[in-house]
């Protein structure tokens, strides 16, 4: 599965939802937690399951962050959006596995109520918390997750680092150091445990400047993508997220050198003075995936210009 960029949604305007879709996102985060007002909580339910049945759902892959489980808003949302045949969910605030069973356990009840296959629906989880950095790699290998999103709002309140805005000019250094282990560990689970790994571009929406290099941060790390909350964001993100030409070209010809190696009965081939085996071939094979996947998306999704900021992240 193919995510660069999963773009913030808010369900409670008719509006957004519909330029959204026909973004070039490559996935949809329906907003239920705290982009909602605690008075609409209902209203927002209501409208996301509505839109999961429409025809709008059909065009792009839509996860919906619902609120905490261990609040009845979440666990009315886990009831309320399965019987709406909700493939993805993202759950915040987590900070244990037994946070992630207790969910899995209200969806089993759930899918059961409306009759769809056990563990039919997927689960995202927000890394956002301390303790959930530090119990990752249980939280990723959980059955029933797809996907990390490391959350370095509320991380960053909780470890008291000193308030920047995401992606801003800092005065001791570029790259924000100060989560790097937490974005690493974050990365490590989710490549242990087979799934996901995204990140979260900067909350000033309108920088693009600053967009691109979290964007590139991210996939010299090895994110598979970001979290964005305006459609301007995408096409930088994309473009850091997304092997190019070059880069495409010097993968097949590297599986080519080490194919027709192999035929000789060798397993290291030399290709522009560099030596490619097996590292380097794995690394080659995912540039092609990745490259091929990119470019097979709908040729007709495109970024509508200057839309308001989607949603909010954490």
């Amino acid at each position: 599965m193919l995510i660069r960029s999963l773009l913030v949604v808010p369900p409670l305007k008719p509006d957004v939802v519909a330029k959204a879709v026909r973004t070039s996102a490559d996935a949809l985060l329906i907003e239920l937690e705290d982009g909602i007002h605690h008075s609409r909580k209902n209203e927002a339910r209501a409208a996301v399951a509505d839109f999961l049945r429409s025809d709008l759902n059909r065009h792009k892959p839509a996860i919906v962050r619902i609120n905490d489980v261990l609040h009845p808003f979440g666990m009315a949302d886990i009831e309320a959006l399965t019987a709406a045949d909700a493939t993805d969910l993202m759950l915040p605030k987590i900070r244990t596995l037994a946070d992630v069973e207790r969910a899995d356990a209200l969806l089993r009840r759930a899918e059961g109520n409306a009759t769809r296959p056990m563990r039919s629906v997927r689960l995202w989880v927000m890394m956002e918390t301390t303790e959930a950095i530090l119990n990752a790699k249980e939280i990723a290998a959980h059955p029933r997750v797809r996907g990390l999103l490391f959350g370095p709002g509320d991380l960053s309140a909780e470890l008291f680092v000193r308030r920047i805005g995401l992606g801003a000019e800092r005065a001791i250094w570029d790259f924000p150091l100060e989560l790097l282990y937490a974005k690493q560990h974050t990365l490590l689970a989710a490549r242990a445990a087979g799934v996901v790994a995204l990140d979260t571009s900067p909350t000033n929406f309108r920088d693009i400047d600053a967009t691109t290099t979290t964007a590139l941060a991210a996939a010299q790390m090895g994110f598979d993508g970001l979290l964005v909350l305006s459609p301007r964001q995408i096409p930088p993100v994309h473009a850091a997220l997304t092997p190019s030409d070059a880069d495409y070209a010097w993968a097949m010809a590297a599986i080519k050198a080490v194919q027709a190696a192999e035929e000789n009965g060798e397993t290291v081939a030399v290709l522009d003075g560099e030596m490619i085996e097996g590292p380097l071939v794995r690394n080659a094979v995912s540039i092609v995936r990745r490259y091929e996947l990119a470019h097979t998306r709908h040729p007709a999704e495109s970024a509508p210009p200057a839309d308001p900021v989607a949603g909010r992240a954490r």
